[in-house]
């Protein structure tokens, strides 16, 4: 690998005869193409991909809250690639399933939110949380539906002075297996806390179901372009729903 510092640049992406050039944060980078690629299909190479994927399409489920959460946490590689190591190194259990209570939204050295109560509404859900000394934050929340593999994003939904406030989801979502991701940001700065994670009860029984299990793994498998084709496709409800787009962010 090499960096394009010519004073004479052709701007380009891709492979032209034996030179591939691509652009990574602004900057050219060119190596050769190699004689020979080796792609060895070995049990391990295939479960580390599989597994690789698995955690790719969760954080692809969750939005785009990433950009805002992990803006200043270890920038020697790139937002998403931050998330999905997270999931892949703390919330992907030996059985292929994703832990969402082991999921980080945000990384960051402020105090995450404190004292956090999720309440089920009629038609949204409410959040209330402990008041942090400092009141310059801005809390963002993602709204995360386990069974559905969609994630709701709202950014700047409330300050550090408040201590509630109340959130729309789709009537739909009636019944899901619902989480609530929240962090605290601090705008000046772009710095973030680590992101608290809560379930919200539905009824008696909030624990998750086998069903909720099956119905998120087939959500996130079509949210995966490039599944192994070991798994198998199925049709189901998918996408991402984001309510604003996160602050300062193209």
């Amino acid at each position: 690998m090499g960096f394009n510092r010519s004073a004479i640049k052709l701007y380009f992406t891709g492979m032209v005869g034996g030179i591939i050039q691509y652009e990574v944060r602004g900057m050219l980078r060119v190596r050769s193409r190699p004689e020979s690629v080796r792609n060895p299909r070995t049990a391990a190479q295939t479960e580390h991909r599989t597994r690789f994927a698995l955690a790719s399409s969760y954080v692809r489920s969750l939005g785009d809250v990433y950009k805002v959460g992990y803006r200043e946490y270890n920038k020697s590689i790139s937002q998403r690639a931050n998330i999905v190591k997270q999931v892949y190194g703390e919330a992907l259990t030996r059985d292929g399933l994703i832990d969402p209570l082991k999921v980080r939204t945000a990384r960051g050295p402020l105090t995450r939110p404190q004292g956090v109560v999720v309440e089920r509404e009629e038609n949204g859900v409410k959040v209330s949380w402990f008041r942090p000394t400092n009141h310059g934050l801005k809390l963002t929340m993602t709204v995360y539906n386990y069974t559905r593999a969609v994630g709701q994003t709202h950014y700047d939904v409330a300050t550090s002075q408040a201590t509630n406030t109340t959130v729309a989801v789709p009537a739909e979502w009636q019944g899901d297996a619902l989480y609530v991701y929240a962090f605290w940001r601090n705008e000046k700065s772009g710095s973030a806390s680590d992101s608290t994670v809560v379930a919200v009860s539905e009824g008696e029984d909030s624990a998750l179901s086998l069903l909720d299990s099956v119905n998120a793994t087939t959500n996130r498998q079509s949210l995966t372009a490039r599944w192994p084709s070991a798994m198998t496709q199925n049709d189901g409800f998918v996408g991402v729903s984001v309510a604003t787009g996160p602050p300062g962010v193209p």
